[in-house]
């Protein structure tokens, strides 16, 4: 019986850690959204030849992001550069690049 007793207190230990592991995971993940959201929002330069500085913020599910992104339209406008970096309430960091071309 004993030994029945403490197999089944090493499974509620077991099951335990996961939900904590779970939780842990559920506030990573809504926090990574979160900086999506941020970074999703910076605005980018529309005219040609200029460049442009952005902040966005963002949150999701109690989880909170704030982002910060540069951007470049080339002299003939076609050519659009776009980088950028998010912090969010978990301590995560995000951060993109992109390229693109208008005609």
């Amino acid at each position: 019986m004993n030994d029945n007793n403490q197999l089944i207190n090493n499974v509620k230990s077991d099951v335990a850690g996961l939900r904590e592991k779970q939780n842990r995971d559920n506030k990573r993940n809504r926090a990574g959204i979160a900086s999506a959201v941020a970074i999703a929002s910076i605005p980018q330069a529309t005219t040609a030849g200029r460049s442009m500085f952005g902040v966005g913020a963002g949150g999701h599910r109690g989880e909170h992001a704030i982002a910060v992104g540069y951007s470049h339209s080339s002299s003939n406008g076609k050519h659009i550069i776009k980088l950028n970096t998010g912090a969010d309430t978990r301590n995560g960091v995000s951060y993109g690049a992109g390229y693109g071309y208008q005609w």
